[in-house]
């Protein structure tokens, strides 16, 4: 799991760390209902987004079943206890499974994209902030004096 201070944000008074991505075939735990007490075995078969997977999961003595939407155990959704959150559940890897640093590169890979876009951003409004001060500065300096 991430460690580095810079692998944790603030955002939307959420402390976020980021959320894993395994590869598609990753055999993981399932907890139905995001209830830790009872867990099944599942298999990741599609990634969403990072922290969120569609898994397929083992009841004993019962077919196996699809579930979407799955977030991890560490997502802020589980906190906020919302009710899509509890339905579709969540999951964590096996006990003992060494998690690889590729699996939270998908979510670095979200933040670097969505700081470019902040960034840009800034510099937009700066610029139309620049424009707007520099058009009523002509505007003052047009009208005529003493009028």
């Amino acid at each position: 799991m991430p460690t580095k201070k810079d692998e944790y944000r603030n955002i939307n008074g959420d402390t976020v760390k980021l959320l894993p991505q395994p590869s598609e075939g990753t055999p993981i735990q399932y907890y139905p209902g995001n209830n830790r007490g009872v867990r099944m075995a599942a298999i990741v078969t599609h990634n969403e987004t990072p922290g969120r997977i569609t898994l397929v999961f083992f009841e004993p003595l019962r077919e196996s079943r699809r579930q979407q939407g799955v977030w991890h155990v560490s997502s802020p959704e589980h906190a906020r206890k919302t009710q899509v959150a509890v339905r579709n559940g969540s999951w964590d890897y096996l006990p003992g499974t060494l998690v690889s640093p590729d699996d939270f590169e998908a979510h670095r890979e979200v933040w670097k994209k969505s700081d470019e876009n902040k960034k840009l951003a800034s510099e937009r409004q700066e610029k139309i902030n620049r424009d707007y001060q520099e058009n009523q500065k002509r505007i003052q300096e047009e009208q005529p004096q003493g009028v």
